[in-house]
Parts: structure tokens; C-alpha cells; sequence
């Protein structure tokens, strides 16, 4: 887990995450009432990269999203309720 916010936070909060370079983020990012921001121009693939959120603005020459690494697996291979 990268990062987790409140289940119960506002829905107006606004997350940014500004990339660029070497930017590589494994793991999961949890903003599930509210934006996520995401501006860099990276295009360093992470391995796998799981993004829960209500609604997602992304800019700036951003690869690393859509990127696919066929010898890396997913970590959780069936759905999961994980508390």
C-alpha cells in the first residue's frame, strides 16, 4: 500500500502526485472519495501499480499508466476484502 486515505473523506479533496524522471510507484494508491492528480512526464513502467479513486486527472506526458510487464504477475490473483 502506497497510500490510503479515509474511507469516509470528503469527496472535494484533491490528491496530487507530480512525477517525472525515474518515478517508479509499486503498489497500491486508495483514494476512493476523492481526485487524484497525477502530472510528470515519466516513462519509467512500474511493475504494477492498483489506483482506487473516485476520479483521476492525469497530464504531462504520463507512460507509466497502460504500461504492461508480462514477467512481473499481479500479487493478488483473485478478489480480495483486505481490512
Amino acid at each position: 500500500m502506497l497510500w490510503f486515505t479515509d474511507r469516509t473523506a470528503p469527496s472535494g479533496t484533491v490528491n496530487t502526485l507530480q512525477g517525472g524522471g525515474a518515478l517508479s510507484l509499486n503498489g497500491a494508491i486508495y483514494f476512493k472519495t476523492e481526485k487524484l492528480k497525477w502530472s510528470g512526464g515519466t516513462s519509467n513502467a512500474s511493475p504494477w501499480t492498483m489506483i482506487i479513486a473516485d476520479r483521476m486527472e492525469l497530464s504531462g506526458g504520463l507512460t507509466t499508466i497502460g504500461n504492461t510487464v508480462n514477467s512481473v504477475p499481479v500479487p493478488i490473483s483473485r478478489p480480495s476484502l483486505v481490512e
